[in-house]
């Protein structure tokens, strides 16, 4: 585990995954997982649903969901990406398509912690950016090959 410093940003921030083609893990894992501290009580994830064929977006702040996509969710292979911001909100973004947006303020807690399935080999590439990124942002950043 690293501390982490400057280049992290609790407020706002976007994530892009290139995954192989390949199960990250089992169903109902994370394949990205921000926290406050750890738990999954104040947390932003993408997930594998349980039919092992795709993922969603999964929110949840003081205990409580905040966002749960559930129905537009993706295909486990290709780009992904996850922007947040404490003052707006959450866009999910598959293959350069915009997969869910959810709107307000507060929706996140500061967030601190940063993890990623246990088997890296399934990933391509990981990239965060300290700033959240805007819809069209996020579809350049997951539509390249």
């Amino acid at each position: 585990m690293r501390v982490l410093g400057d280049e992290f940003n609790n407020d706002e921030g976007t994530i892009i995954i290139d995954l192989q083609a390949g199960l990250p893990e089992s169903n109902g894992k994370s394949v990205i997982f921000l926290s406050n501290n750890g738990s999954g009580n104040d947390s932003i994830k993408l997930r594998l649903l349980a039919d092992n064929d795709t993922i969603d977006l999964y929110c949840i702040k003081d205990g409580s969901t905040t966002a749960d996509t559930g129905g537009p969710s993706i295909p486990y292979s290709g780009k992904l990406g996850v922007t947040y911001s404490k003052t707006s909100g959450y866009i999910f973004a598959g293959n350069g398509s915009i997969r869910a947006t959810v709107t307000g303020t507060n929706l996140i807690p500061d967030m601190n912690r940063l993890e990623f399935s246990g088997d890296l080999s399934k990933y391509k590439s990981i990239v965060y950016m300290p700033k959240a990124s805007t819809e069209a942002e996020l579809i350049t950043l997951t539509g390249g090959n």
